[in-house]
């Protein structure tokens, strides 16, 4: 039995944030669990502000609209993944943000009294494969909540 009775799982969608959720799924939920899975989109509002033309600002809004879906996406699938589990008493908590990835994940987290994260060693880009994750690193430097890195 663990102690933790509310966990963060923060996604992006890629392999390294399904596989640190298939691991807390399998190793540190348990019922009565609080599950939170948020999923954070960053926006690119501050360069709508001065496009180039009404096309570059229709690509850029389409963008936008893309990564809204993608993150609806990937919170059905974390909620299918826990039902999946067939677990009872687990609560599931989800939420969307937008704003910068690390900020938006460690205030989500003080908000909703999160007691641990797990979370994914790298996310989407070449360079995160090779390296911690800016995002992951960031966070690690900025909460004071246990971070479980799978």
């Amino acid at each position: 039995m663990n102690d933790y009775q509310t966990i963060l799982f923060p996604t992006d969608g890629s392999d390294s944030s399904n596989r640190a959720i298939e691991y807390g799924l399998d190793r540190i939920v348990e019922p009565e669990t609080v599950v939170h899975v948020l999923y954070v989109v960053r926006p690119f509002q501050s360069l709508l502000h001065d496009p180039q033309s009404s096309e570059q600002r229709s690509a850029l809004e389409r963008t936008e609209v893309d990564l809204q879906e993608a993150a609806e996406v990937a919170i059905e699938e974390f909620v299918d993944r826990v039902q999946r589990k067939d677990e009872t008493g687990i609560e599931i908590e989800h939420a969307i943000r937008h704003g910068i990835i690390p900020e938006e994940i460690v205030q989500y987290a003080a908000d909703q009294d999160v007691e641990l994260i797990v979370m994914g060693r790298s996310g989407h880009t070449v360079l995160d494969r090779f390296t911690l994750g800016s995002v992951t690193e960031r966070v690690l430097r900025a909460i004071g909540t246990p971070v479980l890195v799978i």
